[in-house]
């Protein structure tokens, strides 16, 4: 018996009505996409559950948010003090890949084009020195922006920034955890449906 990865729960035995071959073909639709990397043989769930992954990611945005919301004058000054030396530390090493990075680009580009190839192996010498003129180092000018705008600001605004950046993401969990309730209950309805009408399956 040719087997696919459903069938073969029948040829090993593990399965041997209709009703609990549907409820194994179940597994290829969208309702049970949670469950897509439990074994075909496993038994499907009757209530499914919110992933508590959404409700970890908001439980932390709000944490975030409470901590950012109580830091006193002293604690911001210190954060905002240690933004700009991290920005400044970024910039500078961003600045520093740049240049190596455009030296080496031409330099092995100084190299090949000097290279004496034979006929056979012009096209690959060709193709590498196109590759090396239309790369281009990492571009540093998004963290000189980042700099600069925190130098920018005082403390407070960095403050302000900081905590309505929170609220956003705070506001943005909440949503995906409401989204995520909403496609459960409407894959529960599906399952509950499904699992009444196969009762009327034969044995």
């Amino acid at each position: 018996m040719y087997c696919t990865g459903y069938t073969s729960l029948i040829a090993n035995g593990k399965i041997n009505t209709a009703k609990d071959f549907l409820k194994v073909c179940l597994r290829q639709f969208g309702v049970l996409v949670d469950y897509r990397d439990e074994p075909l043989s496993a038994d499907i769930p009757t209530k499914l559950k919110v992933s508590d992954f959404y409700e970890k990611q908001c439980k932390k945005a709000e944490e975030k948010l409470i901590s950012l919301v109580h830091r006193n004058s002293r604690e911001w000054e210190d954060a905002y003090k240690q933004a700009i030396n991290e920005a400044a530390t970024a910039y500078d090493t961003a600045q520093a890949k740049e240049k190596n990075e455009k030296y080496l680009l031409a330099e092995l580009q100084r190299k090949i084009a000097l290279w004496e190839c034979s006929e056979s192996f012009k096209n690959i010498k060709d193709f590498a020195l196109e590759q090396l003129r239309i790369s281009e180092p990492e571009d540093d000018s998004s963290f000189e922006a980042k700099l600069k705008k925190l130098e920018s600001i005082t403390w407070k605004q960095y403050a302000a920034e900081q905590i309505a950046d929170a609220q956003h993401e705070v506001d943005y969990r909440r949503e995906k955890l409401e989204e995520e309730k909403g496609r459960k209950a409407e894959q529960q309805e599906f399952l509950d449906r499904f699992l009444k009408e196969i009762e009327s399956v034969e044995e």
